[in-house]
């Protein structure tokens, strides 16, 4: 084991005394040290343990693990008020033995004399305690005095032993995490994980001492200990200590089952986003997780509407719920919890921005919020086991809830890249939604949901196209110049309208549909103008491909529109110039009438200048 030094000044700082007392002290008691030399200046260096006992105690205290486990001993005021009696009395015994000791050449005929004549040499006190004395009784409390000092001389009886351990409050939550995790380690692993961990903190990452300390350390916390300590937890008590207050709340406390007889069809819709437990490739060959949030209608349990990305963000969640308002009309109160991509800017009214529309205000839905981290809140968090148990567990990238629910063949088929694209998932669930609405469940009666929320629907508040246009404007939203024929370039995609040659030059804005990137939206002052298509590359040889003819077709159009506009205004022109002349003729006759009228009263001639007329 690694000896350990100290200066004079660290002495000084430990016993919270001068230096020079703290030489003085190391001068007159003769301790040992070895000189170094430290920046050009001789230091001495004191070994910690050849220091007497009591400096070495406060120099150099037992470490944190040591301390816990070989337990400190207990002052005698701590013990119950028996306890310190038979102390006392084992204490009395020791000290008579060590006197009659004197008397006798050997410890033998000590030990013979002393058990013969007991009961001449005990006080009536102390054979009230102690009646009987034999030598192994006597041996053993020397050895426990002689180990643990007076306090080790007294009983355990009397003390609430029920559920005590011996294993160190700092190595608890250590053994039931390592014991609660999904890798399921076994209790003699996790035990010499401990050891190894405790004799580290003793004596540093030397060899030297290692293999000792640990033999020392089995001897004072064994496996059963640990394996005692386990045993005793509740399944209450593993969950809240394992994975916390959260943990301990969802699977232990009871909640509250609310009736939904009361509500109908789309008076209340519960929205929430889920990480699917599967792989799948992104469009550009990436392996991830798809995300998915869906609407559901609180009466029915039937999805709404659902939309999928590679991330839980805004444009997910409006895309999903302008899917479920063109199908299912406009619900009267949207729930859902409190993420960024539910509450923010775009969404809500309670965060405040200039020029922006609220897509829930807009809608005229009411909002209500989930409690912060609390999984039983929305009814739509049952809808994730129904959609892995039923759809995800059937694809070739099941990814499994757990380590152990991850299915072999799922890395080598990740491997292989023999998973789905985002496409063909958004297809498969699709035909999987549709089975769910369609099914019957025991939870509604063996009725399907399509069928609840028919019977129970009031009123369907369709939403009129205006209003989805704005909705669409909520998507990636961006600023783009209109180019030649019609094209506009967002994230390089191309889109092309024939409705946009007419704006050419002008500043639109294009709207992304994040489920269909091949169709974008444009937009003019906030007012939809048309659907533009992705623009796709024609063939190096074909130079008439349809969308070529396609434009040449409505250039012509337009141009021959133009030339009958060009017409039209010119009618409207000449129309125009010939009532206006017609205007200033009249004007020009009723002055010159009423001039002549007033040159004859007044006797003389009225000449009217049509030129500055």
């Amino acid at each position: 084991m690694r000896e350990k030094y100290v200066t004079s000044k660290q002495i000084a700082e430990k016993l919270g005394i001068s230096l020079r007392q703290a030489q003085r002290m190391a001068l007159e008691g003769g301790w040992e040290y070895k000189e170094t030399k430290k920046s050009g200046a001789r230091e001495k260096r004191f070994m910690v343990s050849l220091l007497p006992l009591p400096i070495r105690v406060k120099v150099d205290p037992p470490s944190r693990s040591m301390d816990l486990i070989l337990r400190e001993p207990k002052s005698l005021l701590e013990l119950e008020p028996f306890n310190r009696k038979i102390a006392d009395a084992r204490f009395t015994v020791l000290e008579l033995f060590k006197q009659h000791r004197e008397n006798f050449r050997t410890q033998k005929e000590t030990l013979e004399y002393f058990i013969q004549h007991w009961s001449e040499i005990a006080s009536p006190e102390l054979l009230a305690v102690i009646p009987k004395m034999c030598p192994r009784t006597l041996f053993y409390w020397k050895k426990k005095y002689a180990k643990g000092g007076l306090t080790a001389l007294s009983t355990g009886h009397g003390v609430h032993r029920k559920g005590a351990t011996k294993l160190p409050k700092s190595y608890q939550n250590l053994v039931l995490k390592a014991y609660m995790d999904q890798n399921q380690r076994s209790v003699r692993s996790i035990y010499s994980h401990i050891i190894h961990k405790a004799a580290l903190e003793m004596v540093g990452s030397h060899e030297n001492g290692l293999s000792e300390t640990k033999n020392k350390l089995k001897k004072e916390l064994t496996l059963r200990i640990v394996t005692y300590f386990i045993k005793q937890q509740t399944s209450a008590g593993l969950l809240l200590k394992a994975r916390g207050n959260k943990g301990e709340r969802e699977k232990v406390r009871p909640y509250l089952t609310r009736s939904r007889e009361s509500l109908s069809s789309n008076e209340v819709w519960v929205s929430d986003g889920h990480d699917a437990n599967t792989f799948i490739m992104d469009e550009y060959g990436n392996i991830t997780r798809p995300v998915v949030v869906v609407w559901m209608d609180e009466r029915s349990r039937m999805v709404m509407g659902y939309a999928v990305d590679i991330t839980e963000n805004t444009d997910l969640v409006i895309t999903s719920l302008c899917n479920a308002v063109e199908k299912y009309g406009i619900p009267q109160t949207l729930y859902m919890d409190n993420g960024k991509a539910y509450m923010n800017k775009r969404t809500s009214e309670k965060f405040q921005s200039e020029n922006r529309i609220k897509v829930y205000a807009m809608l005229g839905c009411s909002v209500m919020n989930a409690r912060p981290h609390n999984a039983r809140e929305k009814s739509v968090e049952r809808f994730w086991g129904t959609l892995d148990n039923g759809f995800s567990k059937f694809l070739p990238g099941y990814a499994g809830k757990d380590i152990l629910s991850k299915p072999e063949e799922t890395q080598r088929a990740v491997k292989m890249r023999h998973i789905l694209t985002l496409e063909e998932y958004r297809k498969a669930l699709d035909a999987f939604i549709f089975k769910y609405n369609t099914d019957s469940h025991s939870g509604i009666g063996n009725k399907t949901p399509y069928e609840v929320w028919k019977q129970n629907i009031q009123e369907i508040r369709h939403a009129n196209p205006e209003m989805l246009a704005q909705l669409r404007l909520e998507f990636i939203t961006e600023l783009r110049t209109v180019m030649a024929g019609g094209r506009v370039r967002v994230r390089n995609r191309e889109y092309v309208a024939p409705s946009l040659l007419y704006y050419v030059g002008e500043r639109v804005e294009v709207a992304l549909d994040p489920e269909n990137l091949s169709i974008s939206y444009i937009f003019l002052e906030g007012k939809l103008l048309t659907k533009a298509e992705e623009l796709v590359a024609a063939d190096f040889n074909d130079i008439h491909s349809i969308q070529t003819k396609e434009a040449y077709k409505q250039l012509s159009r337009m141009q021959k529109d133009k030339k009958k506009l060009h017409k039209k205004i010119k009618e409207i022109q000449s129309q125009a110039s010939a009532l206006l002349l017609e205007e200033r003729t009249k004007v020009l006759e009723e002055n010159n009438h009423k001039g002549k009228r007033k040159n004859q009263e007044e006797g003389g001639e009225f000449v009217i200048d049509l030129f500055n007329c």
